[in-house]
């Protein structure tokens, strides 16, 4: 019994150290260095490990910045959100300059997605970009066209579909239907599989779904 437990402590230290390459101080470095070249005034206010990750939280007067980096040191996921930018009312903006604002602030990419999404009556476009081996997400204002948010997944693009593909497959699964809202997420398990999630309307009713990023098999489509 004593060798047993002996061996489970082992392989616990050996799990523990081979679980994170990176230590939380070379993680933190990655991050400060992108948010840093983004925003100088930017000070990190909440750190925390989890899943594998090391996810770090800084802000300034101007946005909150949320990092993910991954337990080799890699920043693997960025997300800025612009204080003082709110949703509107009104749906101005059609895609095209959408797009054009979108791409206007990145400097360089495709657009390959834009999604308008209305929450609780307030309107904001989301356009998906791909930048050689990123993947990102633009939330503009759509009304002024002003950036609200930007989320960025470094690495990504080669394994997963891009957008307007995975909605292609999703319309492939489950027949006629729109797209109402739609994200890029990681599972929790050790496997980190990409996926898409989101709302679907069919016919008056909305369905929750979540579907494999890389194949485009859905495996949850529930009534919401």
């Amino acid at each position: 019994m004593k060798k047993i437990l002996i061996c489970m402590m082992v392989l616990a230290m050996l799990f523990s150290m081979t679980a994170f390459a990176a230590t939380r101080d070379e993680a933190l470095s990655a991050a400060q260095a992108l948010i840093t070249a983004e925003d100088p005034d930017a000070q990190l206010v909440e750190s925390d490990e989890d899943d594998g990750y090391y996810e770090f939280e800084f802000a300034s007067d101007t946005a909150r910045y949320d990092v993910l980096v991954d337990r080799d040191g890699n920043v693997v996921k960025a997300e800025i959100e612009y204080r003082n930018i709110s949703r509107t009312t009104e749906a101005t903006l059609d895609e095209a300059a959408a797009i054009d604002a979108a791409l206007t602030f990145l400097r360089s990419g495709e657009a390959q997605y834009a999604l308008l999404e209305r929450d609780d009556g307030r309107y904001e476009w989301n356009v998906f970009v791909t930048a050689g081996e990123d993947v990102g997400i633009v939330g503009v204002q759509a009304e002024t066209g002003e950036i609200r948010s930007f989320e960025a997944y470094y690495g990504l693009a080669p394994q997963i579909l891009t957008a307007d593909e995975a909605v292609a497959a999703l319309i492939d699964a489950q027949g006629d239907l729109t797209v109402v809202d739609l994200d890029i997420d990681f599972d929790d398990d050790d496997d980190r599989t990409p996926r898409y999630d989101g709302k679907a309307e069919v016919d008056g009713r909305t369905y929750e779904f979540e579907m494999n990023a890389a194949t485009g098999d859905v495996y949850e489509w529930e009534r919401d």
